[in-house]
């Protein structure tokens, strides 16, 4: 199962704590998923937080991602909505985004951070570089 986990709200950055399998497309032949950036972040006031993720390559084919998020220091429910859902990349499409709804309280927090995972790609490959 190929992964690429990134932190979110407020920062999102890649890093795999799972092993990478690599899938049935090779990097030859298929275009690269990645996160936009390696940073996301978010005030727990904006409600939600944007996260991108990036297609490079030929963008001559359809390709297909599914993401969702993870607890990490912050939890589901208390202070993100979870999210989950693939990602449709037609041919020519290089960027898509969506949004992860962050729940605002009245308690003081410090940085909390939750996890985006990018995984099971069709027609595209996860960014090799980027799983540490």
């Amino acid at each position: 199962r190929d992964l690429q986990r990134g932190h979110a709200f407020p920062l999102a950055s890649p890093a795999a704590s799972q092993e990478v399998q690599p899938s049935r497309t090779t990097l030859k032949d298929a275009d690269v998923v990645q996160f936009l950036s390696k940073v996301f972040f978010a005030y727990e006031d904006d409600g939600v937080v944007s996260v991108s993720v990036v297609r490079i390559g030929n963008l001559k084919g359809s390709c297909r991602i599914h993401w969702r998020t993870q607890d990490s220091s912050a939890k589901k429910d208390l202070k993100y909505i979870h999210g989950e859902d693939v990602i449709d990349f037609g041919p020519g499409e290089s960027v898509r985004t969506f949004e992860i709804t962050i729940i605002s309280d009245d308690h003081f927090d410090t940085a909390l951070d939750f996890d985006v995972i990018l995984e099971d790609p069709e027609g595209c490959i996860l960014d090799p570089r980027l799983h540490v």
